[in-house]
Formats: structure tokens, C-alpha cells, sequence
């Protein structure tokens, strides 16, 4: 889980915000989200020391360098010999990184469903990329730390997003026909769920 104690976020803040402002520089999305690909896998590299997912070459050497940087950085403040806190804090930065440039920070704009679906395959790569033996314990913590990363993305971003899209848009099958173009009220959407919601 990303919601490790503050005292523990403190020194990864200001490489996080610079990691995110460096990704969203990038005025064309694809580039954003190869740049952020670049981040995440080199970062599981100096952990699993295994091979990339991704061969991105297009980035400018100043801005390869500079993440770089970032990630020896967030390596040098990894606790060592303790896999359990290393799994909070890496969870915390790769959440803290991808959640900023789905707009969560200011540097970002909203993410739409594609720029989303695209970093959840991102993900998926690397996570099928991760290098070493099942009994490594390690390579455990790793998988692990990704697939949480991923279900938590989905659960406070995506699916938020999802709602919001339906509350606009209408849901797909309302009153078991299909949507097209009658708005639906939400509470017809979601039913007595949302009525429950709605008066406590």
C-alpha cells in the first residue's frame, strides 16, 4: 500500500515532484507515457538487476540523465535488509509518480481512459519482465508491490473516473436497455445503493 507514515515520505518528496515534472514536459502524451515506462523499468531494474521491458531511445541525454539520477537517488534511500518497508516505499513512489501524472500534480493535465489503459499495460510489462527465481524473496515483493500498484490505481483513480463518466454520460444497459442517448438519472444507475449513500 502507498499510504506509508509521513515521516517516511519526507525524503523521497522532492525527487518524486521533479520525476513528475520531468515525465510531463513532454507536450505529446506518447511520449509522456514512454517516458514514464523509461522510469519504472529502469527503477525495477537496479532492484531485480534483470533485463528492460521497453527500448526507448527517443529521450533527450539531459532528461535520461536527470531520471536517472532520480532513481539512484530513490535506490541510495531504500531501507536495506528489510523487504517488508521496502515494499511500503516502493509502492509509495511508484503511486506517488503515477498518480501525479494522471493529474494528480499540477505539471499534469486529467488523464483520459486511454492515457490510463496505457500506463496499466505499462505496468503489466514490467511486472511480467521481473527478473529472478519464484522462491526469491525479492522477486516475491516485487510482484507483489505491481500488482498492488495496479489495483490501487484502479480503485482510487480509474474507477473514480469511471463513475464520474457515467454520472455524464449515462451507464451502458440501464433499465435492461441499452444506452444511446437518453440521459438516466444517477440513482436510477446505481440504484439503492446510491439512495443509501444519498441519506446517510
Amino acid at each position: 500500500m502507498p499510504y506509508i507514515a509521513k515521516e517516511d515520505r519526507k525524503k523521497y518528496i522532492f525527487v518524486i515532484e521533479n520525476t513528475v515534472d520531468l515525465i510531463c514536459s513532454e507536450k505529446d502524451k506518447h511520449a509522456q507515457l514512454e517516458t514514464l515506462a523509461f522510469f519504472v523499468d529502469h527503477l525495477r531494474q537496479k532492484l531485480d538487476h534483470g533485463y528492460p521491458s521497453f527500448k526507448i531511445d527517443f529521450l533527450d541525454p539531459n532528461q535520461k540523465e536527470q531520471l536517472l539520477e532520480n532513481i539512484n537517488h530513490f535506490i541510495s534511500l531504500f531501507p536495506e535488509n528489510d523487504l517488508f518497508k521496502l515494499a511500503g516505499e516502493l509502492n509509495y513512489i511508484l503511486s506517488s509518480v503515477i498518480w501525479g501524472v494522471l493529474g494528480d500534480s499540477l505539471s499534469a493535465e486529467p488523464a483520459r481512459y486511454g492515457y490510463r489503459t496505457f500506463i496499466k499495460g505499462i505496468l503489466w510489462t514490467i511486472y511480467h519482465g521481473i527478473n529472478g527465481a519464484a522462491s526469491d524473496r525479492l522477486v516475491i515483493v516485487l510482484r507483489g508491490v505491481f500488482t498492488d500498484v495496479i489495483d490501487e490505481m484502479y480503485r482510487r483513480k480509474t474507477s473514480v473516473y469511471e463513475n464520474e463518466k457515467i454520472a455524464q454520460n449515462g451507464d451502458i444497459w440501464p433499465l435492461k436497455e441499452i444506452a444511446w442517448k437518453e440521459e438516466v438519472p444517477i440513482d436510477v444507475i446505481r440504484g439503492e445503493e446510491f439512495k443509501e449513500e444519498q441519506e446517510s
